[in-house]
């Protein structure tokens, strides 16, 4: 037996998969088909979008109805405080002032009621800031917190947006550092105030630079940011990098949201799930963040996989309200067959869903994201038999979804 599933091993419950809309136009409904659509395209069921200045959007309200009528939740970050605001009257440096928090809290407290009010369904949460602990070198815009103002403020922020007296207030999200191992110094400044400690309902950070050591917070994680800047790479070779990050954020890092930085690319690299270059310039990372995405849902439960991996990255989620499971495995090596315990699941068969090293096309299409694939010798269903399976794994990234008995 290669692998196991410990179906009573129990590890954190996901909120989804994301990405953001900040500073994009409006989004087509064909593209958020592709982007939420369980269906037809990838299931994100998390939308990122940017706060401006004034309590309004970088994008368009209408991106975020796109999304919550495909199934998605939508929260927002800001990037920076009026320049008037701030240390250096400077939208692309410095640091909030301390005279300002409760003005720039109430702006942002606003922003909850422009979104309630232009999309007609509360904003799931609202971020502090975006990487407080990058200096952006005037390149865009940015604020910077030390540990102990982001706590400050956090509970400025917490107590604004609580005057709202809102049915279903928004969760108050924060660090988002740029760094994992910021994130630690700004959660203990957090967790020493109580008033902020009190108003955090997600603690968060950007992935650049790698995954820091678990340290448990009592409250959920999310990875709210992550791409690369090389030239725009479209290759299955890009794909599983993308993959590898989501396995070591979610098993090492035990984060319960994984979010890429932008829905649609806006410059000539891999800033995207999809490139700049007309409304569908498709990439093998989409589809293998969808392998992921569409199937592990929220509510779903990451649990313990036993075995030798051999060069595999192998990650197992259920449903516990249901059975369903999802396996998904990454291989970056030759193609393998494996066999896979799953208790309870005897007489039952399981699909694979496969984005490989075939030629870019529609989703669906053999190796993008494709229910079995012809090219790659993977069947669309695998009989499961005695409580396991045997699977032919491809080069990339594939998705064993079943349902134990």
């Amino acid at each position: 037996m290669d692998f196991t599933l410990k179906w009573t091993e129990l590890h954190q419950t996901m909120d989804g998969f994301g990405a953001s809309d900040a500073w994009h136009g409006p989004l087509t409904g064909a593209q958020a088909d592709l982007y939420f659509s369980t269906s037809s395209g990838i299931g994100l069921s998390l939308l990122r979008m940017g706060i401006n200045r004034d309590g309004g959007t970088f994008s368009t309200w209408n991106n975020a109805k796109l999304a919550i009528a495909r199934g998605a939740k939508v929260w927002a970050s800001p990037w920076s405080p009026p320049a008037s605001l701030k240390t250096t009257g400077d939208l692309n440096s410095g640091s909030l002032r301390s005279d300002a928090y409760a003005t720039w809290a109430t702006t942002l407290a606003s922003f909850v009621t422009n979104f309630n009010g232009n999309v007609g369904t509360p904003l799931y949460a609202i971020s502090a800031q975006n990487e407080p602990d990058f200096d952006t070198k005037g390149l865009y815009d940015m604020c910077l917190y030390s540990f102990p103002d982001m706590a400050a403020f956090v509970g400025r922020l917490g107590a604004a947006v609580a005057a709202l007296n809102l049915p279903s207030p928004p969760r108050i999200l924060a660090p988002e550092s740029a760094s994992w191992d910021k994130l630690w110094s700004y959660a203990s400044a957090i967790n020493a105030d109580p008033t902020a400690r009190g108003y955090v309902g997600i603690y968060a950070t950007h992935q650049y630079g790698g995954v820091g050591k678990y340290q448990p917070l009592n409250k959920p994680l999310w990875e709210t940011e992550q791409s690369s800047f090389e030239a725009f790479d479209p290759s299955i070779a890009n794909a599983l990098k993308v993959g590898g990050w989501i396995n070591e954020a979610i098993v090492s890092g035990n984060v319960t949201a994984w979010h890429y930085w932008w829905l649609n690319g806006i410059n000539d690299d891999n800033e995207g799930l999809i490139g700049k270059k007309g409304d569908f310039q498709l990439t093998k990372r989409l589809f293998a963040l969808g392998n992921y995405s569409r199937f592990v849902r929220p509510g779903w439960v990451r649990i313990g996989v036993d075995g030798s991996a051999g060069g595999l990255l192998i990650t197992a989620f259920k449903n516990p309200a249901t059975g369903e499971f999802a396996v998904v495995a990454i291989n970056a090596g030759a193609a393998t067959t494996r066999t896979f315990a799953v208790p309870g699941a005897d007489g039952s068969a399981v699909s694979a869903y496969v984005t490989a090293d075939t030629a870019l096309g529609a989703i669906g299409t053999d190796g993008n994201l494709s229910l079995g694939s012809a090219s790659k010798q993977v069947p669309a269903s695998i009989p499961v038999a005695q409580g396991r399976f045997t699977a032919p794994i491809a080069y990339g990234v594939t998705t064993f979804v079943g349902k134990t008995n």
